[in-house]
């Protein structure tokens, strides 16, 4: 069913024993714009406010024109509404979104006056309904470009935390920015350094009296992966290594007072190589870990979500997202790769991971745990024709699913199988703990069994005549999955 170029697919599933009912959709938004959806909020009534730009132009080109912001809301049944917000002739941004005081949400994002190229801090209060209290726009001397990706909200007002560039500097600078309860700015500080991969991720301590910028590669004075302490007026008080050099795409969550999950892209066995994994870890305040997990593929390029990697409501239930084989750069035509969806206990232990994909070329942003128990993921998802990345939303249930009342057009899957069509062997990747594969021809003629003895194996299909085949994919002798597989 379209709805303003929305397909939407939808269905509810009834949780027993009392718990809230959960109901999982999927939604892509298909258009000629330039979309991105980077951040989003569930209400007290389990609707999910996300944070929409679209802008003229194409992805993977230096100049785009943007075009005005809106907020996209879901009900928990899929139905959605968007509402959008006039400045005037001024276009703008949306960047992050939270929860603010107890009557309404703030936003934070950038604008950009006609015929300029200098972008304005952008901040946005709106009530419960989503309708405008007011708005606020800050102009920084000699900043080209500004991003805000966290809000933290006190009693006496917020704080925004993100980063900037300047004119005929393309590099990212970290940004701290106090406001009063009213948006008005306090006081800012630009760090004057940055990191070779200019991505930042910013938390309070415990006491709220020392800001922590976790950083990649490259910001002074340790020139390492790093974690520098400011005090609350942004005075640089130290900084030290974090444990690996080379973390960066990180995201923070407290699990209480005494110990936070740091993500991070990371190394498989924590050794340099192409092989990057996603990777979770319980830290305490002195930065000793506890718990370690590593999410991912044996010999792909692996990413966390480029916003918000992992989130939870209870420790004891962390969804985690990623990217199976990141490509950099403008996607060939016939590059294929997956979303990763997972989710585990508190110490990080897989209770299940599941790919989406393999019929184009994706990338995750962010996962949201929700009330009912499930989670929401975003991901965008290349389309060559029009040149724009398509936005991809998945409400998913406590196990993982997607429950639909006719076949679904997006499935989740254990298992990776490729390349399809294949010619002389095709990859198939599963669960660590082993699983046994079955080739069987079209009349159900059982060609080969094989049991795996890694989680990535090769199948020899030199000897077959071309056609379609069925592979049956099994662990501890329990069908898990059958799909076909094309030999040319």
């Amino acid at each position: 069913m379209k709805i303003n170029q929305l397909i939407v697919l939808l269905s509810s599933l009834l949780v027993l024993n009392g718990a809230i009912a959960q109901n999982t959709f999927s939604f892509e938004l298909k258009s000629e714009y330039v979309k991105r959806s980077e951040a989003a909020i569930e209400d007290d009534d389990g609707n999910i406010i996300t944070i929409l730009s679209q802008a003229i132009g194409q992805d993977y080109t230096p100049q785009i024109a943007l075009q005005k912001a809106r907020l996209l809301i879901f009900n928990p049944n899929g139905d959605t509404t968007t509402v959008n917000y006039m400045l005037g002739d001024t276009v703008f941004d949306f960047t992050t979104i939270t929860k603010y005081e107890e009557d309404g949400y703030l936003v934070a994002g950038y604008s950009t006056l006609p015929e300029t190229d200098s972008s304005f801090l952008l901040l946005l209060k709106v009530d419960e309904q989503l309708n405008r209290n007011w708005v606020r726009q800050y102009y920084f001397e000699d900043v080209d470009g500004i991003s805000f990706s966290k809000l933290i909200v006190d009693e006496n007002g917020f704080y925004g935390f993100g980063r900037v560039s300047f004119h005929l500097d393309p590099k990212h600078y970290p940004i701290f920015a106090r406001f009063d309860n009213q948006g008005n700015l306090v006081r800012y500080h630009i760090y004057p350094d940055n990191s070779t991969s200019g991505y930042y991720e910013y938390t309070f301590n415990p006491a709220k009296n020392r800001i922590w910028l976790f950083s990649g590669p490259g910001l002074d004075p340790l020139n390492n992966s790093s974690k520098a302490v400011f005090d609350t007026t942004f005075n640089h008080l130290y900084s030290e290594v974090l444990p690996l050099p080379t973390m960066w795409l990180m995201y923070v969550q407290w699990k209480n007072d005494t110990s936070f999950y740091l993500s991070y892209q990371g190394y498989r066995d924590n050794i340099p190589s192409p092989d990057h994994e996603v990777c979770i870890a319980l830290y305490d305040t002195l930065m000793n870990r506890s718990y370690f997990g590593e999410f991912g593929e044996q010999d792909s390029d692996d990413y966390p979500g480029q916003t918000k990697s992992f989130d939870f409501l209870n420790s004891d239930t962390i969804y985690y997202t990623g990217t199976i084989d990141m490509y950099w750069g403008f996607p060939p035509v016939n590059y294929t790769n997956w979303i990763m969806i997972g989710q585990t206990d508190s110490t990080l232990q897989d209770r299940y991971r599941y790919f989406m994909g393999g019929d184009a070329y994706y990338i995750t942003y962010f996962v949201l745990a929700l009330r009912d128990g499930g989670c929401f993921v975003n991901a965008r998802k290349f389309n060559h024709e029009t040149g724009v990345f398509d936005i991809i939303y998945l409400k998913l249930n406590r196990e993982g699913q997607l429950v639909y009342i006719s076949d679904p057009t997006i499935q989740l899957s254990q298992f990776l199988v490729y390349p399809n069509p294949a010619t002389d062997h095709f990859y198939v990747e599963g669960p660590e703990r082993g699983y046994e594969i079955e080739l069987h021809n079209q009349s159900g003629q059982l060609l080969k069994k094989v049991q795996a003895k890694s989680s990535k194996i090769s199948i020899n299909t030199t000897g077959y005549s071309k056609g379609v085949y069925i592979l049956t994919l099994l662990v501890n002798g329990q069908i898990i999955e059958t799909k076909k597989i094309v030999k040319q």
